[in-house]
């Protein structure tokens, strides 16, 4: 199977593709709340808002159509203490309950141009003021991009305005963190996660942005200790880019024939764009389980396991996609 990425895009078909991207990003979200209520089964909320993506793009399963545009990313639906990269697997049966706080992060593509959006809801209004802390951080990210803005910079004052909080919750009043371990990301046709990333925290990263590139800007506090602990039961893969990169074909990696089979069937379905185990079993990708470890532990394909805050916090999530131009940015969705 020869790697295409079809990076023989124009510029300007780039830009038009994640603009369309953010165009639709915005429509899903008041689609997402009208379905969602207390004690539904969370494969059952990832499954409506697949669907209501699949629709707003035009989705079209065939092997010609099917990477033109769609689902960006597995939807993740990260409860309470989990920040992040937590999407239902196979059989799954976890509800959301009313008390609960959920990210609701999802991606849209059109031709692998992928605008990343979060937003964070609960019936609860126990957590507003938390939910209100993170889309004005995010908020404060996006006034301090621009072209050459050091992105180490940014993260400061991200760091800084979550940790001049105190929130109450349950009567307990608690400090805000910034939660260290995730950042924002550029984003490139293809790759969720490229070659620069925007901290939530002072850091001395002296990178700058750059007219004309895309990143996901995203906050996250948190009433925990904002470290993350990493889950065992890993959802979310990508196959690895820099592989492909240096491969001009699936044909020149030395793999055992299941393992081989496994990766060209992801490649076939989702290029670089992440997947989850779900997703290989609804395509009936026949006995993925071994080789999709086996292909893990050889760095063909990347996992992100959940990333959790300590039992008993919660983690608030606001993103949005922005590109970088000559006058500051422009939020996509």
């Amino acid at each position: 199977m020869n790697i295409n990425l079809l990076q023989t895009y124009s510029t300007q078909d780039i830009l038009s593709n994640f603009k369309k991207a953010g165009d639709i990003h915005q429509k899903v979200y008041p689609q997402i709340l009208s379905n969602m209520e207390p004690n539904m089964k969370l494969i059952d909320l990832a499954q409506i808002i697949e669907s209501i993506i699949h629709r707003e793009t035009n989705f079209q399963d065939t092997n010609e159509q099917r990477l033109l545009g769609g689902i960006g990313f597995p939807i993740g639906l990260s409860k309470n203490e989990c920040a992040a990269h937590w999407t239902p697997n196979p059989l799954d049966t976890n509800i959301l309950l009313s008390k609960d706080l959920i990210k609701i992060d999802y991606g849209v593509h059109i031709g692998g141009c992928i605008v990343d959006g979060a937003y964070t809801f609960s019936f609860n209004s126990n957590y507003r003021e938390l939910i209100q802390i993170a889309e004005q951080a995010t908020q404060l990210a996006i006034k301090a991009s621009g072209p050459e803005a050091i992105l180490g910079e940014i993260g400061t004052v991200v760091q800084e305005y979550i940790e001049s909080h105190e929130i109450v919750i349950a009567n307990k009043i608690l400090p805000v963190k910034s939660f260290r371990d995730l950042t924002g990301h550029k984003i490139l046709p293809w790759e969720i996660h490229a070659d620069k990333c925007v901290p939530n925290f002072k850091i001395d990263y002296p990178i700058r942005m750059k007219e004309g590139e895309f990143y996901a800007i995203e906050t996250f506090p948190t009433t925990g200790n904002g470290r993350g602990i990493l889950q065992p039961d890993c959802s979310h893969y990508q196959i690895n880019t820099e592989m492909i990169r240096n491969s001009k074909s699936l044909n020149s990696i030395q793999l055992p024939k299941k393992d081989k089979y496994v990766l060209e069937r992801i490649f076939s379905l989702y290029q670089t764009l992440p997947f989850c185990k779900r997703w290989l079993s609804e395509e009936k990708v026949n006995k993925y389980q071994l080789s999709l470890k086996n292909l893990v532990s050889k760095d063909k394909i990347k996992a992100f396991p959940p990333i959790n805050d300590i039992p008993g916090s919660y983690v608030a999530q606001s993103e949005k996609t922005i590109l970088v131009n000559n006058s500051g940015v422009e939020v996509l969705n």
